[in-house]
């Protein structure tokens, strides 16, 4: 191969081209905070919680899992949203 053909076939991305989208970041961002959360509250070194102890609770009426429930959902949520929200943006 010769200069330009060896230039031509080149698909090495040039970091700065352009900004990652506002959707992107937040999903990565949401991501991050989704599993630090998801890692705190249930490993049972951190916080004790044990599969057990979590199904009497929600035997119980604590309402406990019904707000972690509705907090991720929420969050994921907002996530999709921003992205579609950012890439419908970006075509317009």
């Amino acid at each position: 191969m010769d200069e330009q053909n060896s230039q031509e076939l080149d698909f090495t991305p040039v970091e700065g081209d352009r900004p990652v989208p506002l959707g992107w970041r937040l999903l990565f961002w949401g991501l991050i905070a989704f599993g630090a959360i998801y890692l705190w509250r249930y490993t049972p070194a951190f916080t004790g919680w044990t599969q057990a102890a979590g199904l009497d609770g929600a035997a119980g009426g604590s309402g406990t899992n019904i707000l972690a429930t509705v907090v991720f959902t929420v969050v994921a949520v907002l996530t999709a949203v921003g992205l579609l929200f950012s890439l419908a943006r970006r075509k317009g």
